[in-house]
């Protein structure tokens, strides 16, 4: 079976610098281009960035531009990474960012802005949700989180979507059932659980995780990618799933990549190889 390609995010961490754990390659602009026009032409009309993921937002908008997409493409954003600051002061920091998104974007439209900083607590209520979205042509505002616990401090809060991490060696979300659109992310956790190639350092407890999980698959002969894709594409309440490629050549890999029905013993049995703190990529 084919994936469904309408419910891929392009991440494009990449398109501003060397992103991932696994990326050696330096930032180049052609090959940001190469990518995004890939990714366009092959049925990928959905593109998750952010304010700090460098020359992103730029890249992005100069595509948008230049192929007059501004009211075709959709885009996932993020609000800023701030300090803590009084109610007001966080508006208009806000609107600030958000201004500066579209301007950058070359959009009409922001699909959804995400606000990343859950765990802070970074003040954003449904008033000021509301008055954003007057404001700007925005048509949601999710939250990104990255455990569980994290939902205890958006209870009220009337988020649209969720941005949740989900991959082969970290289920906490496995029948996340608390929002009604959910985005999975981190499914290939930054490249390390398709790639052996790791330039960039892990703990040792990491390396020898990866090294179980890569002689189990070499054994039972299944590709990285494909168990990794499968996983994701047979949870019926995953709307969305966002990854990043290094180069248009990774994309069209992973696109070619048929989805493949497994037994959830094999789940299981990656999952054990794993531990919490080491699957989180802000330990890294």
């Amino acid at each position: 079976m084919k994936l469904n390609r309408k419910k891929i995010i392009l991440g494009t961490a990449q398109l501003g610098s060397n992103y991932g754990i696994t990326n050696s390659a330096k930032f180049i602009k052609n090959r940001s281009y190469k990518i995004l026009d890939y990714a366009w032409k092959n049925g990928i009309k959905s593109f998750d960035t952010a304010p700090y993921y460098k020359n992103s937002e730029k890249t992005i908008g100069n595509f948008v531009e230049s192929n007059s997409l501004q009211s075709k493409i959709k885009i996932f954003t993020k609000l800023p990474k701030i300090e803590r600051l009084s109610h007001r002061s966080y508006y208009d920091f806000y609107c600030k960012s958000i201004d500066k998104s579209f301007k950058k974007l070359r959009t009409f439209n922001i699909h959804c802005i995400f606000n990343s900083n859950i765990s802070n607590k970074v003040f954003l209520d449904n008033e000021m949700i509301y008055r954003l979205k007057k404001n700007f042509s925005i048509n949601f505002f999710g939250a990104s989180i990255y455990n569980l616990s994290d939902l205890k401090k958006i209870k009220n809060n009337k988020y649209s979507l969720f941005q949740v991490p989900l991959s082969l060696a970290n289920q906490d979300f496995l029948n996340f059932s608390y929002a009604k659109k959910v985005v999975a992310r981190s499914i290939f956790l930054q490249g390390i659980l398709i790639n052996k190639c790791r330039k960039k350092r892990l703990k040792k407890s990491l390396l020898k995780s990866l090294s179980k999980y890569f002689y189990f698959l070499e054994k039972k002969n299944i590709d990285p990618i494909e168990i990794a894709i499968s996983f994701i594409n047979e949870k019926k309440y995953i709307n969305n799933y966002i990854f990043g490629v290094d180069n248009h050549f990774h994309l069209k890999k992973i696109l070619h990549t048929e989805i493949k029905k497994y037994d959830k013993k094999v789940y299981k049995k990656i999952l054990s190889f794993f531990t919490k703190k080491d699957v989180d990529p802000r330990n890294w």
